[in-house]
């Protein structure tokens, strides 16, 4: 019905193909050729009253004239009222249409959740159901008449006119109510993680959360000489056409006495955004967000696929704060490989956010690619849309506002904009999930990033190695068949780069050979200086005579096979050297344990080899606190779910001797001596570690396999072995697959052989790890580890491992 309407008022049909022969390109924008009649004309352009708005003073009896005889009786607008000639008691709607233009109108009204109490104002009858009469008759007449809200778009640069307006596909923002913690349970969490998007209303109220230390005046006094970035926009522009944003850099004190400004305005019009500020080092606020948030949606945590990260990714593994002033805005954009993320608004002001979820994402894009030439994925961050395009071309789009203490959450691939309403800090970060819809959706988005040259800060592939090496009992079946998939295709298509590159250096006017050697213990290179994209396996390294490393370079075999890098290899190929990160029999022991799990029959009682260690030692696990490191320092925790306090009868938390292996640098002060390496610790890890050992003698090792299979995870980390506890197949076998299995005479020689190192050795050992770095040659970090741990050590009494 709707393209025979266009076709007779001589509209043509959206194309989306190549541009056809009437139409021309000129500035970009979408142009028809051939001239609409000049009523058709008159149809596109608004006619609001200067009687309308939320200031509007008509009577409803005057509205519903005008609404019959402007709107209804008048046959301009017949292609959008021929349906409704016929509405029911019109006063009702004219009031009901007074109330919600009052409120903001049709979208600020279903933003703010306001049709409830709308309803209740007007006091009508239980069955009458305002959202759908509005929709049905009064939509189109606001998007006309009322000059606040009239469609802003042109049909000639956008495409779009009254009549393609759908309501229907403005869609409520799904809000969970939070008035104390225990509202929020794992059944309310589980159901947060299936979302698209949702709010979390009223979290820094329910949980008492601290936002003294979130406030501009506390910024001021404790980092106002901070440098920061920011964004130089202006506040009102809605297009898809590539915005300017020019980006500075000041200090936090400077910005923070601009936003108390009350014209924040300059000659241009433009505003400043104050954006990507870093908090990862900034303690109270750290450990603010580690107690008060779910372990579920907080960064870093035990449940976050993210934790595996070898080094840290501002604003992604650690929280970042933006400061707003009215009109602020961020562009379209997806998040990071389409990882989840959490956005909490401090205040006082709320925010505007438009939101299109991951199965509608790819069609926003084709549309906007056909109307106005521009991919919304190469321009993220340089574009803001208007509501009313999404709605003219049959995009569901979320439309919400966050308010102050609200806490936004993404799901993957949820592409959003946000505009602010007025001043207010806000916080976010991005974490991961275990199933299935998180892995699809980011290796789609990477093999997108990989076909528009579109670089990420996430080595994704990396991560998923080391995320099944950890935690390959804990992912299911279907998502690791995706994993075992790509990966694998991963390895067999470095392989093949491999071979091309040498074969393409062999030939030439200029022959030259190259081999491929293991990189050295130090390097940690997961990302191509080139493109963007993760090196994963094979990679070279640019370097120079002076051997000064931190100004190498590193490309992926990608863009060393391209025309201008092979004529640099060789004309210069000593500066050049070529490695490999992963031994061939390692990666093929590596798959060979996902292929064990899915060819289990009982998956839930399957039980892992253990960690692959050679996979793992170039890994700089960054270290956060957890929630039991702040109860040890006396702060207070809120536990949410199945992550409430749970505690194994020796004493140590699950969480907290999972991360107790991983490098917390700046916590402990190092000591090394000639035989043994030891750190000072704190005289409560001394006492935990006495407390541990007598009670390690007490428990059997079946109590140890119950808590192990209770906490329903790896609890290994990157520790080498000594030379007898290694199998030929390079595994370290898990201490609870390996007792399970043992006899109970074996267990007893097993204990008794640990009881006697125990007092051989000391009652601590310490941990080697070298400090996080892209670079080579960086010194040694060593952080003390919990007697717990012994059976997994060297006989040497120390382990080390390589970043």
């Amino acid at each position: 019905m709707n393209k025979q309407r266009r076709l007779k008022r001589g509209k043509k049909p959206k194309t989306k193909g190549p541009m056809s022969k009437n139409m021309s390109v000129g500035d970009g924008s979408k142009q028809v050729q051939g001239k609409r009649s000049p009523s058709v004309v008159e149809e596109i352009k608004t006619q609001g009253t200067d009687y309308e708005g939320p200031n509007c003073t008509w009577t409803v009896e005057e509205l519903v004239e005008h609404y019959e005889k402007q709107y209804l009786s008048n046959d301009t607008y017949s292609f959008v009222t021929m349906n409704i000639r016929n509405a029911p008691d019109r006063s009702m709607l004219m009031s009901i249409y007074k109330a919600v233009v009052k409120n903001g109108g049709f979208r600020t009204v279903t933003a703010e959740c306001g049709w409830e109490s709308i309803h209740n104002d007007l006091n009508l009858s239980d069955k009458v159901q305002i959202f759908e009469l509005y929709k049905t008759y009064l939509f189109h007449y606001e998007k006309i008449f009322n000059k606040e809200t009239a469609l802003a778009l042109d049909f000639y640069k956008d495409g779009v006119s009254i009549e393609d307006l759908d309501p229907d596909y403005l869609i409520p923002v799904k809000i969970f109510e939070m008035n104390k913690p225990e509202d929020l349970t794992q059944e309310v969490i589980d159901e947060i993680l299936k979302q698209d998007v949702c709010v979390i209303r009223n979290f820094e109220k329910a949980t008492g959360f601290n936002k003294k230390i979130f406030d501009p005046e506390y910024f001021s006094k404790t980092h106002a000489q901070a440098k920061i970035d920011i964004v130089c926009q202006d506040p009102e522009i809605k297009t898809f056409r590539r915005a300017k944003n020019i980006k500075k850099s000041t200090v936090l004190g400077e910005f923070i006495k601009y936003q108390k400004e009350a014209h924040v305005k300059d000659e241009n019009g433009n505003i400043k955004f104050a954006v990507n500020i870093d908090i990862g080092d900034w303690k109270p606020h750290m450990d603010e967000l580690v107690s008060k948030f779910p372990e579920e949606i907080l960064f870093g945590s035990t449940k976050d696929s993210l934790q595996y990260v070898r080094s840290h990714i501002y604003g992604m593994t650690l929280p970042q704060i933006y400061i707003k002033v009215k009109g602020s805005w961020t562009g379209g954009h997806e998040e990071n490989l389409r990882y989840r993320a959490a956005n909490i608004n401090h205040g006082p002001d709320s925010s505007e956010w438009n939101c299109v979820g991951s199965k509608h994402s790819h069609t926003l894009r084709e549309i906007v690619r056909d109307t106005y030439k521009t991919d919304i994925y190469k321009d993220e961050g340089l574009w803001y849309a208007d509501v009313d395009f999404c709605l003219a071309n049959r995009v569901p789009i979320v439309s919400f506002n966050q308010k102050e203490g609200d806490v936004v959450l993404l799901g993957p691939g949820c592409e959003h904009w946000v505009r602010g309403f007025g001043k207010a800090v806000q916080t976010a970060w991005n974490f991961g999930t275990y199933d299935k819809w998180q892995i699809t959706q980011s290796i789609k988005r990477m093999e997108v990033n990989a076909n528009i040259n579109f670089g990420s800060i996430v080595p994704n592939w990396t991560l998923l190695l080391d995320l099944v090496n950890h935690e390959l009992p804990c992912i299911d079946n279907d998502c690791l068949k995706i994993i075992y998939k790509e990966l694998k295709k991963k390895v067999e298509q470095g392989i093949i780069e491999r071979e091309a590159l040498i074969k393409k250096l062999s030939s030439g006017r200029k022959k030259i050979s190259i081999s491929f050697q293991k990189e050295s213990d130090e390097s940690n290179i997961t990302q191509c200086w080139g493109c963007g994209i993760d090196t994963f396996d094979f990679y070279i390294c640019e370097g120079n005579t002076k051997k000064d490393f931190a100004n190498y370079s590193y490309y992926c075999l990608r863009c060393a096979s391209a025309e201008r890098m092979l004529n640099k290899l060789r004309e210069h190929n000593k500066r050049y050297e070529f490695y490999y990160k992963y031994e061939q029999a390692q990666l093929s022991n590596f798959f060979k344990r996902i292929e064990s799990k899915l060819t289990c029959k009982n998956p839930n009682k399957y039980q892992d080899s253990g960690i692959q260690i050679p996979l793992l030692t170039k890994a700089d696990w960054p270290q956060l606190r957890t929630k039991e490191d702040l109860e040890e320092e006396g702060t207070p925790c809120i536990f949410y779910g199945d992550s409430k306090k749970k505690q194994v009868k020796d004493g140590i938390s699950m969480t907290k001797s999972l991360h107790s292996l991983r490098p917390c640098p700046g916590k402990q002060e190092i000591k090394e001596s000639e035989n043994v390496k030891t750190c000072a610790g704190p005289k409560k890890m001394k006492k935990r570690v006495k407390k541990q050992e007598s009670k390690e003698k007490e428990s059997s090792s079946s109590q140890n396999v119950e808590n192990e299979q209770k906490r329903g995870r790896n609890c290994y980390t990157s520790i080498v072995p000594s030379s007898g506890s290694e199998d030929s197949s390079g595994l370290i076998p898990a201490r609870v697959a390996r007792k399970a299995k043992l006899s109970k005479d074996r267990v007893k020689k097993a204990n008794a052989k640990k009881r006697s190192k125990q007092v051989r050795n000391k009652k601590t050992k310490t941990a080697v790890l070298k400090k996080s770095s892209q670079w080579r040659g960086k010194g040694k970090v060593t952080r003390k580890i919990s007697s717990h741990y012994e059976d997994n050590c060297s006989e040497e009494g120390a382990y080390e491992s390589e970043v």
